[in-house]
């Protein structure tokens, strides 16, 4: 009878079962046995039905009372009875997700590929990991509330405590007991061993459609009971750790999520706090978001305490936050789970091999460590190193941004240096940091004096400990400073800041041939500013010569008169120690000083000076430079035969010796010669030489200035087009570069169709 009824009420309601099963909060299974006489449901289950049914008055009497009468006939006899547990178990549709968090912002990318993987029908488990306060359950909540109709059987949560105040983590035994109970299964059917348990559990689970977001797991062993036999489920793990053990073994798909990207973090703080009072002041939300480090959880508790002051300017709520030295003492909301320096300590806490090492990467000033200079840092092995970096990379305490790399992200950064401050003593924390800096001084000087064959950096002094680890030879030196060089210039400034002089003015000379290159004149001048004091300080001669130097050939492209003054007094430096070669270096550098300021006859007095000075010390790789130099010069005055002539000596020379920076020079020069003797197509060719070289040695600037060139003939032999090409090639360069030639370039584009005469274009003599 009970079906019977059930059939005739759901069709006046125009209703499928599934409907009538989600009104009533059972599951669609349940109503089905209901409907074909196959099940007696409880009393419980009747009275849900006939609510959602909208039943009332007799008809709902005689809908309950319609149990009590003997069971109907199934309409399908052929179909055995299937076993039950108890009728609960088949019944209740469990709807145990938290509630969404209303200002949930941002994460498409991320909610998209979760959908895409349910979509593809893969594996029944995914393990959404990432670092402490990076939102996981905010976002698998977030998610699970939008996918809940994919689920109709049910949805689960179980707070696995791997990470928090309360101490032991829930055993898998516990959660699976939680899981069934909330499946409806009595007590008294739920076996006691671990195995029984999950055994029952996977089959209460087969055949039905249910999500479990299994949150804050510690470890795969935790989780791998609660994967359901079959893909009909879904389990929905986060984690601290990335549980590579369950993705490994089990299949299960890898979700890192990482922090949200700056927009991202805008959008979380104006679902917060409101577009209008973002949008009124948007640099304090850029300080905001700054100060923060895009931590969604941190930005949750600034937005929270904004909230609580509407009153209070955003740029007052900043100025409150501090400085960095106290940012995590502001970075509480009121209890444990809000406060980011206790999230991140449960972390901390779990490391077996590495806080050590977690704790002085708080010393670590650049934006990301390899292997050898951790293994420096903390005095050990590169294996050792590497398997303390792992377990780091595990708890996602850090992140692995390329092979061997790894970043700290800031809060994190400072968690750690509060914890190397309570931990280590200043003399051990004095030591890390010589270590450190004693890494990166004899790295970059192997890797300078691979860059430049012909030309030794200053030596580097010797180290008071164990020599430290630096990366092997086989390292290309223009790949190993373009991953480095971020970090070589701060902790040239750490150096600075903690009086260790001589390696702040030998890791400058150790960049300068990279930054140069590379046109990087503004970091080049900085570091070398600061080498300069550093110099000072030690009163070492030889230093005050370098710096001067190097100072001065960074500042020739930007203040003339200054880089002159720099390189007059490393001139008198050089020459008071006797040091012909590079006094004959920094002879050539001044010539440039007066080429760029349209002065080529006094440059050329200084060129030929040095030249003379190269061969008395019988410098060939100096002679070669200075050759091609006063070609360039030549061509300038107008006499492009013996510009030509010059070059082409440079060149031999340069090629003998194996000079590729100077003959990429000399091919430039002469093709320039060539263009004003109205050989184009001799011009072509020697600009194409010339940007080969310098795009394998990484001269940017240069090869800026050859597409100039470049572009010059191309206008004058009637290619505009191909002009044009090359034009806007350098001009992306020199924007880059922030170098003052792009606004000619930008000149140059612009008249591109108007006729004009050739003209010589100024440029530089080798400075190099």
């Amino acid at each position: 009878m009970i079906g019977k009824l059930t059939r005739t009420y759901r069709g006046r309601l125009a209703i499928s079962q599934e409907e009538l099963a989600e009104r009533a909060g059972v599951s669609s299974r349940a109503v089905r046995a209901i409907e074909t006489g196959r099940r007696t449901p409880r009393p419980a289950t009747v009275r849900l039905l006939a609510d959602a049914l909208r039943l009332s008055g007799q008809e709902r009497d005689d809908y309950c009372a319609s149990i009590m009468e003997p069971a109907e006939t199934p309409t399908d006899p052929d179909e055995p009875t299937a076993p039950v547990l108890d009728d609960p178990a088949q019944a209740r549709v469990p709807r145990g997700l938290p509630l969404p968090v209303s200002t949930f912002a941002g994460r498409g990318a991320y909610l998209d590929q979760l959908t895409a993987l349910l979509n593809d029908g893969r594996p029944g488990a995914v393990v959404v990991s990432g670092t402490a306060g990076v939102g996981k359950t905010t976002f698998a909540v977030h998610w699970a509330h939008q996918n809940a109709d994919r689920f109709p059987d049910g949805q689960l949560f179980v707070d696995l405590r791997g990470f928090g105040p309360a101490g032991a983590a829930v055993s898998p035994g516990a959660a699976i007991l939680g899981l069934l109970q909330a499946l409806g299964v009595p007590a008294g059917k739920i076996p006691a061993d671990l195995a029984g348990q999950v055994a029952l559990y996977r089959t209460v689970l087969a055949g039905r459609r249910i999500l479990v977001l299994a949150d804050n797991a510690r470890d795969a062993e935790q989780v791998r009971p609660l994967i359901p036999g079959t893909s009909d489920c879904l389990v929905l793990v986060t984690s601290r750790r990335q549980l590579t053990s369950l993705v490994a073994v089990e299949g299960a798909i890898a979700v890192p999520l990482d922090l949200p990207t700056r927009d991202e973090a805008r959008t979380l703080l104006t679902a917060r706090l409101g577009a209008r009072r973002v949008v009124a002041e948007p640099a304090a939300v850029d300080a905001m978001i700054d100060c923060c480090a895009r931590l969604p959880l941190a930005l949750a508790v600034v937005a929270a305490r904004a909230m609580l002051r509407p009153h209070f300017s955003l740029a007052s709520i900043v100025e409150q936050l501090g400085g960095a030295d106290n940012r995590l003492d502001r970075l509480q909301g009121g209890d444990a789970v809000s406060d980011v320096r206790t999230v991140f300590s449960w972390s901390y806490r779990q490391l077996h091999l590495a806080q050590r090492l977690f704790r002085l990467l708080g010393l670590h000033p650049g934006p990301d460590i390899d292997e050898t200079a951790a293994a420096s840092l903390a005095s050990s092995t590169v294996e050792q190193a590497r398997a303390a970096l792992t377990e780091l990379v595990d708890s996602s305490l850090i992140t692995e941004v390329a092979p061997g790399r790894y970043a700290v992200h800031d809060l994190m950064r400072d968690y750690a240096g509060e914890l190397g401050d309570r931990t280590e003593t200043p003399s051990e924390r004095n030591s890390a940091v010589r270590r450190m800096l004693d890494h990166y001084l004899q790295a970059s000087h192997a890797a300078a004096q691979a860059m430049e064959v012909h030309r030794r950096p200053p030596m580097v002094p010797a180290f008071s400990g164990p020599a430290p680890v630096v990366p092997p030879a086989k390292h290309d030196p223009t790949d190993w400073f373009t991953a480095e060089i971020a970090t070589l210039l701060a902790v040239t400034r750490l150096a600075a800041e903690g009086g260790f002089h001589t390696h702040v003015w030998q890791l400058a000379a150790n960049m300068h041939t990279f930054l140069h290159r590379r046109g990087n004149w503004h970091e080049a001048i900085a570091a070398h500013r600061r080498g300069l004091r550093a110099a000072e300080r030690l009163g070492d001669v030889v230093a005050l010569a370098y710096m001067h130097h190097f100072l001065g050939r960074a500042m020739v492209d930007v203040d003339h008169v200054q880089a002159r003054h720099h390189l007059e007094q490393a001139y008198k430096g050089f020459s008071d120690l006797a040091d012909t070669a590079a006094a004959a270096r920094t002879q050539q550098i001044i010539g440039i000083t007066f080429e760029r300021q349209d002065d080529p006859e006094r440059a050329m007095q200084h060129l030929h000076l040095a030249l003379q000075m190269a061969a008395s010390v019988d410098d060939a790789f100096l002679q070669g430079r200075l050759l091609n130099g006063l070609g360039w010069l030549y061509a300038l005055l107008g006499d492009y035969v013996e510009a030509r002539a010059h070059c082409q000596r440079a060149l031999a020379l340069m090629t003998r010796i194996g000079d590729d920076d100077g003959a990429a020079d000399a091919w430039d020069s002469i093709g320039f010669a060539l263009h004003h003797l109205d050989d184009h197509a001799g011009a072509v060719h020697c600009y194409q030489q010339a940007m080969v070289l310098y795009r394998a040695l990484g001269h940017r600037y240069y090869l800026a200035q050859t597409l100039i060139h470049l572009g010059e003939t191309q206008r004058a032999a009637g290619q505009a087009d191909l002009a044009r090409q090359a034009w806007q090639d350098a001009l992306e360069i020199c924007t880059d570069l922030r170098h003052p030639d792009g606004e000619r370039v930008r000149n140059m584009l612009a008249e591109l169709t108007v006729p004009t005469g050739d003209r010589p274009r100024q440029r530089r003599v080798s400075t190099r």
